[in-house]
């Protein structure tokens, strides 16, 4: 498919591509996060959601939302 994708520092991928059936654009984010056996999950879980919502600010932002 036709798409533009951007990875970033710290484990960030943002792909954009557009609807194959209507005339927007689709964003698509990514993080990725190891986690180690002796951490807690919901912490890195937590931390992960509010790193992705500041990057959806971001990207609303960038595209005029």
């Amino acid at each position: 498919t036709d798409a533009l994708a951007w990875e970033l520092e710290g484990g960030l991928r943002v792909v954009f591509r557009p609807s194959g059936t209507e005339p927007k654009l689709k964003v698509y984010a990514e993080l990725v996060r190891p986690v180690p056996p002796a951490a807690r999950f919901a912490a890195i879980e937590a931390d992960a959601a509010a790193e992705l919502a500041a990057l959806r600010t971001e990207l609303d932002a960038l595209l005029d939302r």
